[in-house]
C-alpha cells in the first residue's frame, strides 16, 4: 500500500503538470486515465493481470458489422444472427488457426484422428457414465464449439500444453483423453480436476484468470458438453503449475452477459421502420 500511495502520488503531480511541458493539446484520455490507475490496481489487481484488449477486440467485431449509418443496431442484429446460423450450419468453416482433417462427426462435436481401444480404469469408466456393455472407444483430439480441443496423451503434442479446461461447475480439470460411444455417439472426456491453491493474485478479482494450481489423483468422467472453455497451462516445475485463462474471454465475462441480455431477451426498436429477425434463443425480435 505504501508503493501504491507513493504512485498516486507520482501520477498525479504528473497529470497536474502535463500541459506545462508538452501543451494542453496532446492532454486527452490516455493521459486522464493516468488518474484512475491506482484505483484499478486496488480494486483488481496488479496492472499485468488485466487488460482492456479484449474490449477494443469486440468494438472492432462491433464496427465491421455496420455498413453505414443507417439503422446501426439493426444491422448489428442481423451481423449476430448470421454469425448464429453459420455457426450451426459449418461450425469447422468459422473456427480459426489451422483446419484439421478426417473430422468424423459425433454428438455435438467432431472426432479428430484415429480413435483406439480403452484401457485403463475401464470398469470405473463403464460404471460413472453408466453404458454397460456399450462399445467405447478412445479418442485424443476433438473439435467443439470452434474450438481444438487436445487430451495430455495425445503424442504429437510435446510442447503445446492446452489440454487444460474450465468446467462449467467452475473446476479445473486436464483432460487425459476422449471416449467416444459408438453406438449413441456421445463423446465423453476423461480428466483429472487440478485444485487451486493461493497465491499472489488469489485476493484480487483482476487475479481470477491467473490460478496456481496442484495435480491430483482425482480421477472424473464428463460429457463434453460440460467444457466451458480451453484454458492455458503454464508449468515452472513440479510443484509450481499456473492455468490461465485466455484475457479475452476472462475481461469480456461481465461484458458479454450484458449484451447477451441485449441480444437474446430485449425488444429494440430502431428508427421508423420496423421488420422482424429470428435470433438463436429469441424469435421475433422487432428492429
Amino acid at each position: 500500500m505504501e508503493e501504491l500511495g507513493h504512485a498516486e502520488g507520482l501520477l498525479s503531480m504528473f497529470y497536474k503538470t502535463f500541459a506545462e511541458y508538452y501543451g494542453a493539446g496532446p492532454g486527452g484520455l490516455n493521459v486522464h486515465n493516468t488518474c484512475h490507475l491506482v484505483h484499478c490496481v486496488m480494486l483488481v489487481g496488479p496492472m499485468w493481470a488485466w487488460s482492456c484488449f479484449a474490449f477494443e477486440d469486440a468494438n472492432s467485431l462491433i464496427l465491421h458489422a455496420v455498413h453505414g449509418t443507417g439503422n446501426v443496431m439493426r444491422q448489428i442484429l442481423w451481423y449476430k444472427n448470421a454469425v448464429v446460423r453459420l455457426a450451426a450450419i459449418c461450425p469447422r468453416q468459422l473456427s480459426r488457426g489451422k483446419q484439421w482433417r478426417s473430422l468424423k462427426e459425433a454428438k455435438g462435436c467432431y472426432v479428430a484422428g484415429a480413435v483406439g481401444e480403452v484401457g485403463e480404469c475401464e470398469e470405473f469408466i463403464r460404471t460413472k457414465i453408466g453404458v454397460g456393455d456399450l462399445p467405447l472407444q478412445k479418442a485424443y483430439r476433438i473439435f467443439f464449439q470452434g474450438e481444438q480441443l487436445y487430451s495430455k496423451q495425445y503424442g504429437r503434442m510435446q510442447k503445446r500444453v492446452c489440454f487444460v479446461v474450465l468446467i462449467h461447475d467452475a473446476r479445473i480439470c486436464a483432460i487425459e483423453y476422449f471416449l467416444l460411444n459408438r453406438v449413441n455417439q456421445e463423446v465423453y472426456a476423461v480428466v483429472k480436476v487440478e485444485e487451486v491453491v493461493p497465491c499472489i493474485l488469489s485476493n484480487y478479482v483482476g487475479g481470477n484468470h491467473l490460478n496456481s494450481v496442484r495435480e491430483t489423483n482425482d480421477v472424473d468422467v464428463l460429457p463434453i458438453q460440460s467444457i466451458a472453455e480451453k484454458l492455458l497451462l503454464v508449468s515452472i516445475k513440479d510443484d509450481l503449475m499456473f492455468v490461465i485463462q485466455f484475457l479475452n474471454n476472462y475481461c469480456c465475462r461481465y461484458w458479454c452477459e450484458i449484451v447477451n441480455e441485449i441480444w437474446w431477451k430485449v425488444y429494440l426498436t430502431v428508427g421508423s421502420e420496423s421488420s422482424v429477425c429470428t435470433v438463436q434463443g429469441v424469435s421475433n425480435i422487432k428492429v
